[in-house]
């Protein structure tokens, strides 16, 4: 499958399971992509919400990509983190970046008021 220019292999998709409510880890997709990914790999995400909606989690789960030598981009701003990254003040513009961006995520999730019918 071809989508916003990458060459997409699997697709990972908990459909109706909450990343508000559940850790990564936790839902069934998630946590296969999380197994399923090897150095040199690339996780393409919608954008950094699709992860979870949590600071510690976002942060972390990127992080651990990072780690593992996995590249995270985001289809949305077309943000590439990768571990790759060795100058100082690049890192910390990366690191600030992630940290921003989870930050958004969560203050969000916690003003926009839910309904129910």
């Amino acid at each position: 499958m071809r989508s916003a220019a990458f060459q997409i292999d699997r697709i990972f998709a908990d459909e109706g399971v909450s990343g508000v409510f559940t850790a990564c880890a936790d839902r069934p997709a998630a946590a296969h992509l999380l197994r399923a990914t090897r150095p040199g790999d690339a996780a393409v995400v919608r954008w950094v919400d699709r992860l979870r909606r949590n600071y510690d989690d976002v942060t972390n789960i990127i992080k651990t990509f990072m780690k593992q030598g996995v590249t995270v981009k985001t289809v949305i701003d077309g943000f590439t983190f990768e571990r790759s990254t060795t100058e100082p003040v690049q890192k910390v513009v990366r690191d600030s970046l992630i940290a921003f961006m989870a930050a958004i995520v969560q203050r969000f999730e916690e003003r926009v008021p839910s309904f129910s019918l």
